[in-house]
C-alpha cells in the first residue's frame, strides 16, 4: 500500500515538472493532498492517524460555499496543521526549482462573468476565487505579484494570505468583500439626522434662487432638508456617509463667502422693500446697516458689483422720484350727455398691471394708476370732447399744488441750458404708478393707498404732502407691439449719474449723466423683426441676433468693438398724468455736449480695449469670461456712479399719415409721427424694459400734436397700420 502511494506521488511529480505552468493550479493541491494521504515512516506499531481524504475536503468545501458552515477568508476553513502546510511545501519547493508566476497566471483565476457585488451569487463567486487562489499561490508568490500590480505599499500591510489575496481582487479586479459590501449596504440604507448651524446671510446663499440650489443639494447628497427656525440650522436626514460629505461640503462654502461694506451716493441705505428684490436679482445677501451702510455677502465677487449697482441705481431712483416733478392734464367736463347721468368728474387710483412686467425698483408692493371714474377708454365713450385735445389746447395743465402752468414754459422753468450744450426733450410714454409709502412690499393688495373716489386736486393735494411714492413704468402702445421695424441698431449702453444734494422741498437740480454706447464693428445686416421677437437671453453683442430660422450666417474679420458716442451733460425729469387717456407721459429735458476723445476716462478706454479682446478670442472660438464696466468714473472732479449697463436694440419709425376720418386731419393734412422703439436688457439680471419715445426738434408744436395723437386711445391705432409692412399676430 506504501509502495504503491510513493509511486503514485513519483508519477505525478513528473508530470508536474513537465508541466510547469500546471503548478499553480488548483490541481497541485489535489496533488499534493494526495501524497499527504501517505502515513508518515514511524518506528512505532500504531498506525499514524489518518488524514483527511480528498473527497473529504472535497465536501468540505461544498458545504461552506453551499452556506451550510460559516467561511472565515481571514482565517480560511483548512486544516492548517496538515492540508495547508503539504500545500505551502510544496509550492515553495517548486518556487526553488526557479518556477515564478506571472500576472498572466494569475489572471486566469479572474472570473470571466462578472456578477453585481449585491446580488445574492456574488459571495459564492468571491469564495470560489480566493480558494482556488489560495490553493495555487504562495504568500511570497502573492507578494511580488501585488508589487507588479503596484500595490506594494497596501499588500506590505497584510499580516496574512487571505487579506493579501482580498487587497489584489478589491483593487485590482473590483471584487469587494462580502462583508464589506453587507457592511456599505447597511451604511446606505441607514438614515441618521444632523444639524448644521448657519447664520442668516449663509442660508441665503444655500437657498439660491427660489430655493433651487439647495433643491439640488439635496439631490446631490441623497438627504432630506430642513429648516430649523430657531436657532436657525438646517436639520438634514440621510446615509451617516452622506451627511459627513455635506458638512464637508457646508464648511467649504461657509469659506467662500466674503462680505463688503458699501455706502450708497445717497449716503442712506435703500428701501427696506427692495433688499430681498435687490438680493435676489444679484445672488448676494443685502442688508442696511445704520449711518446708511449696506453691507453685501456672496461667493462671488462678480455678484458683489452687480448688487453694489443694482443697490445705487435704487437709491438714485429714490432721489431722483423724491424731487421729480409731477404735472396733469385734466380735461374739462363733456358738454353733451346722456340724461338723467350727469357727467362725472371724480377721478380714483385703480389696481394697474402692466402688458410686461413691473420694473424691480417697486419691489413687491401694488401699484395703482389714476382714471377718471366711469368712463372706459374706448373711442366711443371717449372722443376729443372727454379726452381733450392737448394740440387743440384743450383742458389745462396743473401742477401739484393744483395751479394751471404751461407745459412749453414749466420745461424751459426747470434748467437753463449751459454753453455748448444741445438741449434735448424727449416724450416716453408709459404709465405713472402709485405706490404707498408705508407699504412693506411683501404682499400684494386690492385696496389703494388713497381710497375712494375724489376730485384730482385731492390726489394732486395727497402727492404734495409727501404720502405716496410714485414711479413710470415704460411701455409700447398696443398699436405699436406689432410693428415690424425696417431698421435695427445694436448697442451696449453705460449710464452713469451724479445727483447733487438738494434741500426737501426746492426744486431739484438737474443731475450730471454720462453716456456712453459701444458697437460691435463689421456687424452684419440681420431681417427684420418685431419687438416680441427679441430673446431677453441673448445678453452679449455677439450672440444678440435673431431665434430659429431668423437667424442670417454673417462674414466678418476679427471684429472689434468701437466706442460710437460718448456725452456727459444734465438732465431732469417730469411725470405727466393723463388720467382720461390710456396712457401716461414722462417727460425728459437733456442738455448734453459730446466728450472729445482724449477726454474719455481711462477706465472707459480700458473697458472698450476688453470688449474688443472678448470679440477677438469669440472669433478664435475661445471661451472668454465677458468684460464688467468700471463701476464709478472720476469726471471733471464729480463722481459719477454705475446706473445701467443694458443691451440696447433700437430701430426709427416713421408712422404714416392718419385718414381723413381722424378727427385731426379734419381740413388739413397731418404730418407723420417719428417714434423711438427701444427694448434694453440688463446684462446682469436679465431684466428687459420695452420703451417708445418721440422727441422734440424745434417745432414745439408739432411735438405736441404728435404726442397728442400718440396717447390717444380707441380703434385711431388703426393710423398705425401700413400695407407696406406685415404684422405679427
Amino acid at each position: 500500500m506504501l509502495a504503491r502511494s510513493a509511486r503514485s506521488l513519483e508519477y505525478r511529480l513528473c508530470c508536474t515538472t513537465l508541466h510547469p505552468r500546471h503548478a499553480f493550479s488548483s490541481q497541485a493541491f489535489l496533488r499534493s493532498e494526495a501524497a499527504a494521504s501517505a502515513p508518515a515512516g514511524s518506528n512505532s506499531h500504531k498506525s499514524p492517524p489518518k488524514s483527511p481524504s480528498i473527497s473529504d475536503e472535497s465536501e468540505h468545501w461544498k458545504r461552506t460555499v453551499a452556506g451550510d458552515t460559516p467561511v472565515q477568508l481571514d482565517k480560511p476553513a483548512l486544516n492548517t496543521s496538515i492540508s495547508t502546510s503539504n500545500v505551502e511545501a510544496y509550492l515553495e519547493s517548486l518556487m526553488r526549482s526557479g518556477q515564478k508566476p506571472t500576472l498572466e497566471d494569475l489572471s486566469k483565476f479572474q472570473p470571466r462573468k462578472r456578477i453585481r457585488p449585491l446580488s445574492s451569487g456574488y459571495p459564492k463567486l468571491y469564495n470560489d476565487t480566493v480558494l482556488s487562489i489560495d490553493r495555487s499561490f504562495t504568500f511570497a508568490q502573492l507578494r511580488e505579484l501585488a508589487k507588479e500590480l503596484k500595490l506594494f505599499n497596501r499588500s506590505t500591510n497584510a499580516s496574512t494570505k487571505a487579506k493579501l489575496i482580498g487587497i489584489i481582487l478589491d483593487q485590482s479586479w473590483g471584487m469587494p468583500h462580502p462583508v464589506e459590501v453587507e457592511r456599505k449596504k447597511k451604511e446606505d440604507t441607514a438614515v441618521s439626522e444632523r444639524e448644521f448651524p448657519v447664520t442668516s446671510e449663509e442660508l441665503f446663499l444655500l437657498l439660491g434662487k427660489d430655493g433651487s440650489d439647495l433643491l439640488q443639494l439635496s439631490a446631490a447628497f441623497d438627504a432630506r432638508i430642513f429648516l430649523k427656525p430657531s436657532p436657525l440650522a438646517l436639520r438634514v436626514q440621510g446615509p451617516p456617509k452622506q451627511l459627513s460629505k455635506l458638512g464637508r461640503y457646508l464648511a467649504e462654502r461657509k469659506k467662500s463667502i466674503t462680505s463688503e461694506i458699501f455706502l450708497p451716493p445717497s449716503n442712506k441705505g435703500i428701501r427696506a422693500d427692495l433688499v430681498q428684490t435687490v438680493s435676489r436679482l444679484a445672488g448676494a445677501f443685502v442688508e442696511n446697516l445704520k449711518d446708511g451702510q449696506v453691507r453685501i455677502a456672496a461667493n462671488d465677487p462678480k455678484r458683489i458689483a452687480t448688487a453694489k449697482r443694482l443697490v445705487t441705481c435704487a437709491a438714485n431712483l429714490e432721489s431722483l422720484s423724491t424731487f421729480t416733478s409731477t404735472l396733469a392734464h385734466l380735461a374739462p367736463p363733456p358738454e353733451l350727455y346722456i340724461p338723467p347721468t350727469p357727467p362725472n368728474n371724480n377721478y380714483a387710483l385703480y389696481p394697474h398691471i402692466p402688458p410686461g412686467k413691473l420694473p424691480w425698483t417697486i419691489g413687491g408692493a401694488s401699484a395703482f394708476r389714476a382714471r377718471r371714474v366711469g368712463h372706459w377708454l374706448s373711442y366711443d365713450n371717449e372722443g376729443a370732447g372727454v379726452t381733450a385735445g392737448l394740440f387743440e389746447k384743450e383742458g389745462h395743465f396743473k401742477s401739484l399744488k393744483a395751479e394751471e402752468v404751461g407745459l412749453q414754459s414749466f420745461l424751459s422753468s426747470l434748467n437753463q441750458t449751459p454753453q455748448g450744450h444741445a438741449r434735448e426733450i424727449r416724450a416716453s410714454v408709459g404709465h405713472v404708478l402709485f405706490t404707498s409709502l408705508a407699504s412693506s412690499g411683501q404682499r400684494s393688495s386690492l385696496v389703494p393707498p388713497l381710497p375712494g373716489s375724489m376730485p384730482f386736486n385731492s390726489i394732486l393735494e395727497w402727492l404734495d404732502n409727501g404720502k405716496g411714492r410714485t414711479t413710470f413704468v415704460p411701455s409700447v402702445p398696443p398699436a405699436l407691439l406689432g410693428k415690424v421695424p425696417t431698421t435695427r441698431a445694436i448697442a451696449h449702453r453705460l449710464v452713469y449719474r451724479y445727483i447733487p444734494g438738494a434741500v426737501e422741498g426746492s426744486p431739484c437740480p438737474p443731475s450730471k449723466i454720462l453716456e456712453f454706447e459701444i458697437v460691435r464693428e463689421h456687424a452684419a445686416t440681420t431681417p427684420d423683426i418685431s419687438l416680441e421677437q427679441l430673446e431677453p437671453g441673448e445678453k452679449d453683442l455677439d450672440t444678440a441676433e435673431l431665434s430659429g430660422g431668423a437667424r442670417e450666417s454673417r462674414t466678418m474679420t476679427s471684429p472689434t468693438a468701437l466706442l460710437s458716442y460718448s456725452k456727459r451733460g444734465e438732465e431732469v425729469g417730469t411725470h405727466l398724468l393723463l388720467p382720461d387717456r390710456p396712457v401716461d407721459v414722462h417727460l425728459t429735458v437733456r442738455d448734453t455736449q459730446d466728450i472729445l476723445a482724449e477726454e474719455t476716462p481711462t477706465e472707459i478706454q480700458e473697458y472698450v480695449s476688453a470688449w474688443a479682446g472678448y470679440f477677438a478670442d469669440e472669433h478664435k472660438n475661445s471661451v472668454a469670461p465677458r468684460p464688467r464696466p468700471p463701476q464709478y468714473l472720476g469726471f471733471e472732479g464729480v463722481r459719477y456712479d454705475l446706473e445701467s449697463s443694458v443691451l440696447v436694440r433700437s430701430c426709427a419709425e416713421q408712422l404714416p399719415n392718419p385718414n381723413s376720418t381722424d378727427i385731426f386731419a379734419i381740413g388739413q393734412e397731418s404730418p407723420p409721427i417719428y417714434v423711438t422703439l427701444e427694448n434694453a436688457t440688463d446684462l446682469d439680471t436679465d431684466n428687459r424694459v420695452d420703451t417708445c419715445h418721440i422727441e422734440c426738434t424745434d417745432d414745439w408744436q408739432l411735438f405736441i400734436q404728435q404726442l397728442d395723437r400718440l396717447t390717444l386711445p380707441g380703434p385711431r391705432a388703426a393710423l398705425f397700420e401700413s400695407p407696406d409692412h406685415d404684422t405679427f399676430a
